[in-house]
């Protein structure tokens, strides 16, 4: 997520509701290199990350990129409305582009 998004804040929370409950605040890159140091990370962890900005819309390569990563999680149908969701982009153009990605 660091390199795809270097420039979105985002939250590590760990251990919500809870008493030992910590959140780390800080941008993806600084996120990823303090997690990177530590040994050991437990208990339940959650990942949030902040919306683009309203002005900024992906491009193809962009597009691309977070489709490829969502592919391994998720259906084309669902990877394609949350990088719609993420990149500003439509969600049918998505889509096609997902199905011929898993296509290939």
């Amino acid at each position: 997520m660091a390199e795809v998004f270097p420039e979105r804040e985002a939250a590590v929370c760990r251990e919500l509701t809870k008493m030992h409950e910590t959140i780390y605040r800080g941008s993806l890159p600084e996120l990823s290199a303090r997690f990177a140091a530590m040994t050991e990370v437990r208990g339940e962890i959650v990942v949030c990350i902040a919306r683009p900005p309203a002005d900024a819309v992906a491009d193809e390569a962009d597009a691309d990129q977070i489709l490829a990563g969502l592919l391994g999680e998720m259906k084309p149908a669902k990877a394609a409305q949350e990088a719609a969701r993420l990149t500003g982009l439509p969600r049918r153009d998505l889509y096609q582009r997902a199905l011929d990605m898993k296509g290939k």
